[in-house]
């Protein structure tokens, strides 16, 4: 180990020393884990992806509702605009016809006298 450059991979992972025989089989061993890390990978990202298409789904789905109630309430908020725009407007002509009438009252109360 000493003539060897040390690292804490090889130290951990190859000590103790290990023949050459044991290397070999380890190394069909090591492939074979390999290959079973790979499928696990392609597994957790199909996974991932599968996650990913339902949100993407449900997201969609939600989305066309919300368009239809946002377009609900406009044209709510657009009759009470008008329906508030005419009593602002009855009571303009009411507040007009009321000091015209307070007027006249005036007037006809100084006629008298």
């Amino acid at each position: 180990m000493i003539e060897q450059e040390a690292s804490a991979h090889s130290y951990y992972y190859n000590y103790p020393p290990k023949n050459e025989n044991e290397g070999a089989a380890e190394g069909a061993a090591d492939k074979k884990k390999d290959t079973e890390a790979t499928k696990m990978k392609r597994l957790f990202e199909e996974q991932s992806a599968a996650v990913e298409r339902k949100w993407q789904q449900k997201y969609a789905d939600m989305a066309e509702p919300m368009a239809e109630e946002v377009d609900n309430l406009t044209t709510y908020m657009s009759d009470a605009l008008k329906d508030m725009i005419y009593w602002k407007n009855m009571f303009v002509n009411l507040d007009i016809k009321f000091k015209e009438y307070v007027t006249k009252s005036e007037r006809y109360i100084k006629d008298k006298d």
